[in-house]
């Protein structure tokens, strides 16, 4: 028996690394372990190992070079990876797990709705947190699925000193390109902020430096992006939080909140909200900013691992 991570390049950065901890996860548990992006091209430009924590070790084995096995298990998480590895295992039938990261896999519009219809078939699911249980359950009745919160690793972006003689502000590569095409705009009119680029493969230490060295930080998940990794991660490290009013704000934890949101892919209303935040007096924004990283200081999630591997092994376990 084995664990396939089955990954696809349009997946949001934060649903890729929790596949690769599950994998993880599994490795640790004694499971043959694979990685298999549904891609045989640019492998390194959005899935380097380097940048998740925890990943599983050994090598990533692309969809063209990966041979089916008859008891895997494969976890996914965008609807239409599920659809691209069944016809891959062709007569073969594996089992699925179904990592959910976003209500909207209950989507009936676009694409068939085959995320819908994926609810009416029978493989383990686990969610990443109550709200999109609750959603997904007015929407397609009762599904069963574990609910696991994730558990980041946080401890690079915790307890760094805040640098803040220039406005800088951070963007993760990964996410929406609003927030990168407004601070072109600004700094275009003069606003002179210092910008830091967060590719998807930077490391996490190299994150949590530019985080560190940041005043604000524009988090811009995708409206299918139910989960926003940089946003803990830049909370954590001592950033102003700045993110649209997305799905993505119902799993910050309690206490933890952007200073600003505003409606997504507005970059008028962005530039507003970070011109706002550039006028408060630092002091004041910097203690603003400290209580919600002390918050997130101890956001550690620990059971994820011993849960997350139950799971794993209950999946395995049905015949």
């Amino acid at each position: 028996m084995r664990v396939v991570a089955a990954i696809a390049r349009e997946e949001p950065w934060s649903v890729r690394s929790r596949l690769l901890a599950y994998a993880a996860y599994a490795q640790r548990a004694g499971i043959e372990t694979v990685v298999m992006p549904l891609t045989s091209t640019g492998i390194e430009g959005f899935l380097s190992q380097d940048a998740f924590a925890p990943a599983p070790d050994g090598a990533i084995t692309d969809i063209a070079a990966f041979r089916p096995g008859r008891d895997d298990l494969v976890v996914f998480s965008s609807p239409s990876v599920h659809h691209i590895v069944t016809a891959r295992y062709g007569p073969l039938t594996p089992r699925f797990l179904h990592l959910i990261q976003s209500a909207t896999v209950a989507s009936t519009e676009g694409k068939g709705a085959y995320g819908y219809r994926l609810l009416a078939k029978p493989m383990k699911r686990i969610a990443l947190d109550e709200t999109f249980a609750r959603r997904i359950a007015l929407i397609g009745g009762a599904v069963e699925m574990d609910v696991i919160a994730p558990a980041f690793a946080l401890d690079p972006f915790v307890s760094r000193p805040q640098r803040h003689e220039i406005f800088a502000a951070a963007v993760h590569a990964a996410d929406a390109d609003t927030a990168a095409r407004t601070l072109d705009q600004l700094n275009a009119q003069g606003a002179e902020i210092s910008v830091r680029i967060i590719e998807a493969t930077t490391t996490p230490d190299a994150r949590a430096a530019a985080y560190a060295a940041s005043t604000v930080a524009l988090i811009d998940p995708r409206y299918d992006e139910g989960l926003s990794q940089p946003a803990f991660e830049a909370v954590a490290a001592g950033c102003a939080l700045i993110m649209p009013a997305c799905e993505a704000l119902t799993t910050l934890p309690p206490g933890v909140a952007p200073l600003k949101t505003v409606p997504m892919d507005s970059a008028v209303l962005l530039g507003d909200a970070i011109n706002s935040i550039r006028r408060e007096e630092s002091a004041l924004l910097n203690a603003r900013i400290s209580g919600q990283a002390a918050l997130l200081a101890h956001v550690r999630g620990a059971k994820e691992n011993a849960r997350v591997t139950d799971t794993l092994t209950s999946a395995m376990a049905v015949a």
